[in-house]
């Protein structure tokens, strides 16, 4: 058998092996687990074990071309019962995650299963429950300049005891920040589902509006006016406009001095001073324009490594705290992000090396491992990365290690990608 079939293998095993069904709220302190109507899957055997919001999106896209489109459906129904009783999807359906959102990927999710099964039916429903999430961006995380940035809802851990907890994460105490703003940044890269990184001048998030939010929201008003138009809600215009809108913002305040977007400091007046693969979601949603494209790629190789993309380039921050999103990692998602950002705008080639990078890593390590796993150390192709003050080891993964393996090796045989 080869390496290849044997990670078919276990990624067939470990889609049953990460499915959970709890349809009742499940109380045990600050453990207790929220009921969702629906079968779904977590992304890690043994860890993890939660419905969580940007993960389940990815993986979604490996059960697609596993044909478990009745689980795709049901990852994303859970997803808007929980954004119905909220109003926007948590972290998780964990009570201990609820003090933060994630990357609003749903009314990507909810066009994949419309577009595949066609029920009019519950794309009405979902288009209702998508406004309420809209909504909460929209009122609960928008900026004086009209863009978007993560935060958090108050918790009920003390400012000092969060404190620590992120301190201990990153394996140190930044210099000058007082309690407050080293929780206001831990809230936000929990948010982002960046936990932890450099992006924002090393620990001032909430200075920030985030590209990959912002781009996150463009494509959610372009799906809503997609929705709208085949349902004739005559509200296509609105959302029209609301894109367009956000898209001049964006060109007005996003791009940088090298001319694509990136984290804008609001307060200060200046862009992130580090690039990260963030910067590719502009070109995923398919936001930017041809010239913003080609000046993105003039910059590809700052987190282009020999076994993928590194979720940021090298900076001063490595080596001096353990933050697990920050060069030399890269991550799945970021591997998928990146294809299809390249195949959107022409740069196939170099797609289907990012593709091909990501197998040839993910099978070397199968190999030494007999595992797939949570992020991988893309400059020196290894699973050999800082637990960054988490208190267990890094767990195997199925999830999106498992789905981008599956959609890269798609893309390789196809040249398309989801």
């Amino acid at each position: 058998m080869t390496t290849s079939e044997k990670i078919l293998e276990y990624i067939n095993n470990g889609w049953d092996a990460t499915t959970r069904y709890n349809p009742k709220d499940i109380p045990n302190g600050e453990k207790t687990l929220y009921g969702v109507p629906y079968p779904y899957v977590v992304p890690a055997v043994g860890a993890f074990e939660e419905l969580y919001y940007w993960d389940t999106y990815f993986a979604n896209k490996g059960l697609e071309l596993s044909d478990k489109w009745d689980m795709v459906k049901n990852n994303t129904d859970n997803i808007l019962f929980m954004i119905e009783r909220f109003g926007c999807m948590k972290n998780s359906n964990r009570e201990f995650h609820a003090g933060v959102a994630q990357p609003p990927f749903s009314s990507i999710m909810v066009r994949d299963v419309f577009e595949h099964y066609g029920d009019k039916t519950w794309i009405f429903g979902a288009y209702n429950t998508l406004k309420k999430e809209y909504n909460f961006w929209m009122s609960k995380r928008i900026t004086p300049i009209g863009l978007n940035q993560y935060g958090g809802f108050p918790t009920d851990s003390t400012i000092e005891a969060k404190a620590d907890a992120f301190c201990k994460r990153i394996s140190g105490r930044p210099e000058g920040l007082t309690d407050q703003e080293i929780v206001d940044q831990y809230m936000i890269c929990c948010e982002s589902g960046w936990d932890c990184n450099p992006r924002w001048d090393g620990f001032y998030g909430k200075k920030f509006v985030q590209v990959e939010l912002n781009s996150l929201l463009y494509a959610f008003e372009k799906n809503m006016e997609y929705f709208s138009e085949v349902l004739e809600l005559q509200e296509e215009n609105e959302w029209h406009e609301k894109a367009k809108n956000r898209k001049a913002l964006m060109d007005k305040f996003m791009l940088n001095a090298d001319g694509f977007y990136t984290d804008y400091n609001f307060i200060d007046d200046y862009h992130s001073k580090i690039m990260s693969s963030s910067c590719l979601f502009p070109l995923y949603t398919g936001l930017a324009q041809k010239e913003q494209a080609e000046k993105l790629m003039e910059n590809l190789y700052r987190i282009d490594a020999p076994f993928g993309i590194t979720a940021t380039e090298n900076n001063e921050y490595v080596g001096k705290y353990t933050m697990q999103w920050c060069y030399p990692v890269g991550w799945a998602c970021q591997q998928h992000i990146a294809i299809k950002a390249l195949d959107n705008y022409g740069y196939k080639d170099k797609a289907k090396e990012v593709a091909q990078k990501y197998i040839s890593l993910t099978e070397k390590v199968f190999e030494e491992t007999g595992q797939l796993w949570e992020k991988y150390n893309v400059v020196e192709g290894s699973n050999q990365v800082l637990s960054h003050g988490r208190t267990t080891a890094m767990p195997p993964m199925i999830g999106w290690t498992a789905a981008t393996y599956l959609t890269s090796k798609k893309y390789l045989e196809t040249g398309k990608i989801t």
